[in-house]
C-alpha cells in the first residue's frame, strides 16, 4: 500500500500569484502556515528573497522545480533532432540546475519536448539528453533527482514521451543504475493518459516501478469540442474527471503503486481573486479522493 503525500502545483493552482517577487514570498509564507502539503511543486526559484523564504518556512516539505516552461519559452527541445537545439536545451537545463541547487530542491521536473520528425528519432535524442543530464548531476553531486512527466503524444502537445508503451520503452533504455537509484522517475497524469487513449490499469501496471507522483487533471475527450486537449481545466460537465472517476484511479494506485507517492490536483487558475479559493477547493477534492 503506497504512502500518499498531498502535493500542490503552485504554478497552476495559484498561478496569478506567481509572477511577482513579493507575491511569491507571501504565497510561500501562507503555504508554510497552512501546513497542508508534504510536497510543493513550483517553478524554478530565481529570486534570492524567494529562496530565503522557502528555506525558512519549508523544513520538511519536498520541493519540485518544474522547468518545462523555461525550455519551451526559449524554443528549446530536449528531444530535438536538431543537434544544436538539443545541446542548447541540455546546457539550459544545466544552468537551471545551478539555480535549483541554491534552494531546497528534491526533484527537477521536465517533459520530453515535442515530436519534430519521427517518434523513434525523438526518443533517441531524449535518451541522449537525459543521459547527459544524469552525468551532470553525478559529476556535480547535486542533491536532486529528475522527474519526467509524459504528456499527450498526438492530441494536443504532441510530446515524444506520451503513451505508456513509449514511456516504458524509453525507461528501459536508461542506465540501470539510474533506475535502481531512482535518479529518474515518472509523474503520471490522468489527463495526459486519457488523451493518449491509454487504459489506466494497463498504464499503472506497466509503469508502477517508476511512478513517484500522480497528478489528477481533467480534460475534455470529445475531439469535436473546442475544449479538447490539455488545458488544465477545472471540474466541468464536459470533462472526464469527477470525484468517482478520481476514486477509481486511486483504487488502481492502491493496487499497483508502492512507497511514497506525491499526489496533486492540476487546475490552472486565471483569476487572482479566486486563487486561494481554488487552493481550498482542490485540497478538499484531494482529501476526498485519498481518504
Amino acid at each position: 500500500m503506497p504512502i500518499y503525500q498531498p502535493s500542490i502545483l503552485v504554478s497552476n493552482i495559484l498561478d496569478p500569484l506567481t509572477h511577482d517577487e513579493q507575491d511569491l514570498c507571501q504565497l510561500y509564507q501562507r503555504l508554510g502556515e497552512l501546513k497542508r502539503y508534504v510536497s510543493i511543486e513550483t517553478r524554478l526559484m530565481k529570486e534570492a528573497s524567494v529562496r530565503a523564504v522557502c528555506n525558512e518556512v519549508f523544513k520538511t516539505e519536498q520541493l519540485t522545480f518544474w522547468i518545462t516552461g523555461e525550455l519551451s519559452r526559449a524554443g528549446l527541445n530536449l528531444s530535438s533532432v536538431n543537434e544544436s537545439n538539443r545541446l542548447s536545451a541540455v546546457e539550459k537545463v544545466k544552468e537551471m540546475m545551478q539555480l535549483a541547487a541554491l534552494g531546497p530542491c528534491m526533484w527537477l521536473g521536465i517533459a520530453s519536448g515535442g515530436i519534430e520528425t519521427t517518434l523513434n528519432e525523438g526518443i533517441d535524442a531524449f535518451v541522449k539528453s537525459i543521459s547527459e543530464l544524469l552525468a551532470e548531476i553525478n559529476t556535480k553531486a547535486y542533491p536532486f533527482k529528475l522527474i519526467i512527466e509524459p504528456l499527450d503524444q498526438f492530441a494536443h502537445k504532441c510530446n515524444v514521451l506520451g503513451t505508456t508503451e513509449t514511456v516504458l520503452s524509453f525507461m528501459h533504455r536508461l542506465p540501470a543504475s539510474a533506475i535502481e537509484n531512482k535518479q529518474v522517475c515518472l509523474c503520471w497524469d490522468s489527463a495526459h493518459m486519457a488523451l493518449n487513449e491509454d487504459d489506466f490499469e494497463t498504464s499503472f501496471a506497466a509503469l508502477a516501478p517508476y511512478i513517484v507522483r500522480v497528478h489528477f487533471a481533467n480534460a475534455v475527450l470529445d475531439k469535436q469540442s473546442p475544449l479538447y486537449g490539455d488545458h488544465h481545466l477545472n471540474f466541468c460537465e464536459e470533462g472526464f474527471l469527477t470525484l468517482d472517476s478520481a476514486r477509481a484511479v486511486k483504487k488502481l494506485m492502491d493496487h499497483y503503486l508502492t512507497g511514497e507517492i506525491s499526489v496533486a490536483v492540476e487546475i490552472r487558475e486565471k483569476e487572482r481573486d479566486h486563487a486561494w479559493q481554488l487552493e481550498a477547493e482542490s485540497y478538499a477534492f484531494l482529501m476526498q479522493v485519498l481518504q
